[in-house]
């Protein structure tokens, strides 16, 4: 053989072997949520909080199909009468940062309803306006391709999904074409195509958490792995990613769905916290104001002051701190989520969103990002990206806008006394240290310290840099 020969099939050697690293790349995609950046304090979420690395692709959660069929920006702030050029823009900024990250734009979501996506897919001059209308929409602000999150087809729209994912793709050519699924079997045989789908598809985002919630009445996992002993509703995120590749989707175009939030409930009876508990909803969070609902960093420093029980059938932890009873994922059930997805040749994982992960380190002890960098560590081997403590003054996001006038009115308690909460639910100063903070649920309060080198803001019930507070201590 000539030495000509010899490094010809050398470099297709190495190209060979490139290829198959990229092709056996797990998908990590993490959804960014347009509106996290109007909360306040430490619970704001800015695209320049991203740590390049974490995800494989972000999706731009949302935008809409207007009355006419046409792609349109839920909020104007996303497009360049937004901020420093609006939200797509600084999304798509992340890339310079993160060369071969790619970013989605996600049209529809829960609250968008069924109507509007049902009008546009029910006849051909209607789809052909949204798919050049989308198209255009997504080239002009610079995204790599357009995700579906249609919640969801039924047997009466089933044929005109599956028909516009098919026309979607044909249309958008290179650019990826993906979809938000149901993880109910009995939804999906009534409302998708599978096959048909599987072809069109670039890849399918398995929504494998709510699977329980406070709706219950009774406590019961948000997003298990598997199913409980006795349990046959086929509940649960292994059997809801098998469905699709059972039914005619590959298995290495699914993505299991990982939620960086939990559900809880108020427990009826304390002395009674096991799994199907009776119980009602939870009280708000203050950040997140959704009963029964917690972002993770809501939740970690009750599970630091509580008791967390782990669930060896369903894989998935759950906390008790007095009569609340949260399910969540952790590190531990996410690395064993992975550890699945890779052994059964499954396509990667997603999450639920980037802005409920702890993105600030506000859990006692922890890193940034926990359950994201839990599934790139599961699914790429390697150490956990970290984050840069932020230092007041150097922030790594836009500073907190204060209101006019007094912006703390200070808890008139006696210090080192013993606190009372003054009012059942809520978050409150502590009267004897500015670092620290009491959150009362049903009447009975639990005390935290925030981060280094953070201290309490009462006007925006949020951990925020020295320089933001009005801690009264200090104005004596």
């Amino acid at each position: 053989m000539s030495v000509s020969a010899t490094m010809i099939l050398q470099k297709l050697f190495v190209l060979a072997v490139c290829v198959g690293l990229a092709n056996s790349e797990f998908l990590r995609p993490c959804y960014f949520t347009d509106w996290a950046h109007y909360r306040q304090g430490n619970a704001k979420y800015e695209p320049e909080a991203y740590v390049p690395g974490l995800c494989t692709h972000i999706f731009f959660a949302f935008a809409k199909v207007n009355w006419d069929n046409t792609a349109a920006a839920f909020d104007e702030e996303d497009t360049p009468q937004g901020p420093n050029g609006g939200y797509y823009a600084r999304v798509n900024a992340l890339k310079k940062k993160q060369p071969g990250l790619k970013t989605v734009l996600s049209f529809g979501g829960y609250s968008a309803g069924t109507g509007q996506f049902t009008t546009m897919a029910s006849s051909a001059a209607n789809r052909a306006t949204f798919i050049k209308s989308a198209l255009m929409f997504v080239q002009k602000y610079g995204f790599d391709g357009i995700d579906i999150d249609w919640e969801y087809p039924d047997a009466n729209t089933k044929a005109n999904y599956a028909t516009f994912i098919k026309e979607l793709k044909n249309a958008f050519g290179k650019l990826l074409v993906t979809a938000a699924v149901t993880a109910n079997p009995a939804t999906a045989a009534a409302g998708y195509d599978i096959p048909t789908l599987g072809k069109y598809l670039d890849f399918l985002n398995v929504m494998t958490y709510d699977f329980h919630g406070s709706w219950d009445h009774v406590t019961g996992m948000n997003s298990p792995l598997f199913a409980a002993p006795g349990d046959t509703s086929n509940w649960n995120s292994a059997y809801a990613v098998n469905y699709w590749a059972d039914n005619g989707f590959p298995k290495n175009k699914i993505l299991m769905g990982i939620a960086s939030y939990g559900r809880g409930w108020t427990l009826t009876d304390p002395s009674n916290h096991g799994v199907g508990a009776p119980g009602q909803t939870a009280p708000n969070f203050p950040v997140t104001q959704t009963g029964g609902f917690g972002a993770y960093w809501e939740l970690c420093p009750l599970i630091a002051s509580g008791k967390r029980y782990f669930d060896n059938d369903e894989k998935v932890p759950y906390f008790v701190n007095g009569n609340l009873w949260f399910s969540y994922d952790d590190v531990e059930s996410v690395g064993i989520k992975m550890k699945y997805i890779k052994d059964n040749n499954f396509g990667g994982a997603f999450v639920w969103t980037l802005d409920f992960d702890d993105f600030n380190t506000i859990c006692a002890g922890g890193s940034a990002y926990p359950i994201i960098n839990a599934m790139k560590v599961g699914l790429e081997g390697g150490s956990p990206l970290t984050v840069p403590t932020p230092k007041p003054g150097n922030p790594t996001q836009a500073p907190v806008t204060q209101p006019a006038g007094p912006t703390q009115k200070p808890v008139t308690q006696k210090p080192g006394g013993p606190f009372t909460c003054p009012s059942d639910n809520g978050f409150f100063s502590d009267p004897a240290d500015c670092k620290s903070y009491y959150e009362c649920v049903n009447g009975t309060p639990y005390h935290f310290t925030c981060g280094d080198g953070l201290e309490w803001n009462e006007s925006i019930k949020s951990c925020d840099w020295p320089t933001d507070t009005t801690c009264f201590q200090k104005k004596k």
